[in-house]
């Protein structure tokens, strides 16, 4: 049975036909708590690649920038924004840009929601985003703008359906 099979066989379990639905009802789940919610054994990255493939607007693109973040951020640092003394965001931003960095339209849009959430001196240590709507992922995103390029979209559809 193919990673896709398997896919669609744990979202079946759980009364669902697509990921979108199933990952906007568990927002507080990294990637493995995602794959592990399936019945485990997939990687973020096929995680990734079914929510960019279910995208068909720019309302639906905005929530996959949102939720590959948030995400990210449950997924690099579990134990809290700042839990750990010197951390290094730049790890986890860049990981997020490269899940959404191929047809945004705007190639440095990311640095500014990653420079926003870096400069929050207010947050405690343990702070972690409780979904794509948690206040400071929102200020984060505040008069950005990711624009949902369908022509570059498309390509990369393509490119993962190969593997």
């Amino acid at each position: 049975m193919s990673w896709r099979e398997r896919l669609r066989a744990g979202l079946a379990c759980h009364g669902y036909v697509i990921l979108t639905q199933f990952a906007r009802m568990h927002e507080a789940a990294s990637w493995s708590e995602l794959s592990e919610l399936l019945g485990g054994g997939f990687a973020p990255v096929q995680l990734q690649w079914v929510l960019e493939e279910e995208i068909k607007d720019q309302r639906d693109y905005d929530y996959f920038v949102r939720t590959a973040l948030v995400r990210q951020i449950l997924e690099d640092l579990p134990d809290g924004w700042r839990a750990t003394a010197g951390r290094d965001y730049r790890f986890t931003d860049s990981t997020w840009a490269t899940i959404i960095g191929g047809h945004t339209g705007a190639p440095h849009t990311w640095l500014k929601v990653a420079r926003r959430l870096e400069s929050r001196t207010d947050l405690p240590a343990e702070w972690l985003p409780s979904g794509v709507d948690d206040p400071v992922i929102v200020s984060a995103f505040e008069g950005v703008q990711f624009e949902w390029r369908p022509d570059l979209h498309r390509t990369d559809i393509e490119q993962h359906r190969k593997l």
